[in-house]
């Protein structure tokens, strides 16, 4: 039927621009004729002299006509719908044929990591907010509390390590003299005690007067002692070496080491006091503005992110941008889909409307947007309509030939078309204007 109707239009175009064509030619010649019997020679005595030639203006072509075109039966809205994320496809909702709403849901891709990303930016937006509002509260009473009980035993510490730094400059006093050569006296004396209580209960002779009148669970009992003696006997050794040590110590006075042990405790403590005393001056002056200010550019940068993931998740959803039905489906559940690779066609088919296939770069000037059209549509024989040129196409469309894409809003569609019908667009046209 379509190839019949561009026959037809063919042949019609055909004979309009034989008859355009033949008329030209015929004035042409009526022209040439006229100026033929206008410049021929008049014999008046006996020399020919010729006539002055007359140009005659060319006869004005038709001022009026029909461009007919072809057009097809297009929907007002139409939408190729793809994803913007990739991802695997876990659910659709519509089969083709199906009408939707603006806003119904038609796909959805598996959406685990982009949820998980948004509990993470969610989280990472509430730590954000918290240490802004922390900030801008400035110190807590228990803070200021414990930085100035800080500050206290960090200065009791400096003031202890700088005493035992004098002492250790000074050296020993004759009281500490004293109370050594004492410990080692007491040490020598506990030794010499444990030396013999081991001695004893080692060289125990049974042959001993004593032992005849000792039973013999008695005498049992003291060579057991032995091991307990000798225990005795060696924590004796040990603590009076450790006296002789301190008295020897004493005696020889302060060396270079322990001085700067005793001062780099000192240069210890006195830092850390320093740092404490610091931090406590910092808290009761209160939170920095310039604080306060990285803090807030945290939140905001929170805020992004939380956007960011929250778009990517809604965009893991295909809707339907308009109302209308599924033309095309081109994918299905499990399928694994790029960015911007065709899921399906939704068009509105409530609102059909024409576009024009073959308006020709010749024809495109005679019309103009607002022109009224008579339409006659292939699959209906008879049946008319009316409409106007709602919109011309800037550029040429691609194909064969140099033809312009024309919409064609039509008054009443009758009932029965479909999308991708063809019909028969008469413009008519006026040239003169």
């Amino acid at each position: 039927m379509r190839e019949q109707g561009l026959s037809h239009d063919m042949m019609q175009l055909t004979r309009e621009r034989f008859t355009r064509l033949a008329g030209l030619a015929l004035a042409l010649t009526a022209t040439l004729l006229l100026g033929g019997c206008q410049s021929g020679l008049v014999q008046i005595g006996s020399r020919a002299e010729p006539t002055p030639t007359v140009q005659s203006p060319p006869l004005a072509a038709s001022q009026t006509g029909v461009v007919s075109v072809t057009g097809e039966v297009v929907p007002a809205r139409q939408s190729m719908l793809s994803f913007a994320t990739g991802g695997r496809i876990v659910e659709i909702t519509v089969e083709i044929g199906d009408t939707v709403q603006a806003g119904d849901v038609i796909a959805r891709l598996d959406t685990t990591l982009l949820d998980a990303e948004v509990r993470k930016a969610e989280a990472a937006l509430a730590v954000a907010q918290a240490t802004l509002a922390q900030v801008q509260a400035g110190p807590r009473e228990p803070q200021l509390a414990e930085a100035e009980s800080n500050v206290q035993a960090a200065n009791a510490a400096a003031a202890v390590a700088d005493a035992q730094r004098r002492v250790v400059s000074a050296g020993p006093r004759a009281d500490q003299i004293a109370q050594a050569e004492a410990a080692v006296q007491q040490a020598l004396l506990q030794f010499k005690a444990a030396e013999d209580q081991y001695r004893w209960t080692r060289n125990a002779d049974p042959d001993h007067p004593d032992y005849a009148h000792m039973p013999p669970q008695q005498v049992e009992r003291i060579h057991s002692w032995e091991e307990d003696a000798l225990e005795n006997y060696n924590r004796a050794q040990r603590a009076l070496e450790e006296a002789r040590a301190r008295l020897n110590t004493l005696l020889a006075g302060p060396d270079e080491d322990t001085i700067r042990a005793a001062e780099a405790e000192l240069w210890a403590a006195s830092a850390e006091y320093r740092a404490s005393r610091a931090n406590l001056e910092e808290l009761e002056a209160g939170t920095p503005e310039e604080d306060i200010a990285i803090a807030r550019a945290q939140v905001t940068l929170a805020e992004v992110a939380l956007e960011t993931a929250t778009i990517a998740r809604e965009q893991a959803v295909l809707t339907a941008p308009f109302d209308g039905t599924v033309a095309e489906l081109f994918v299905q559940v499990g399928r694994t889909v790029s960015p911007g690779e065709p899921v399906l066609l939704l068009a509105d088919l409530s609102h059909l409307r024409l576009q024009t296939t073959d308006l020709s770069e010749l024809d495109v000037a005679a019309v103009e947007e607002g022109d009224p059209v008579n339409i006659t549509f292939d699959a209906l024989p008879g049946e008319t309509a009316k409409g106007v040129i709602a919109e011309i196409a800037a550029r040429a469309a691609e194909g064969q030939g140099v033809n312009f894409t024309t919409t064609i809003d039509v008054d009443a569609m009758p009932e029965g078309i479909r999308w991708g019908m063809t019909a028969l667009v008469e413009i008519p046209i006026d040239r003169g204007r």
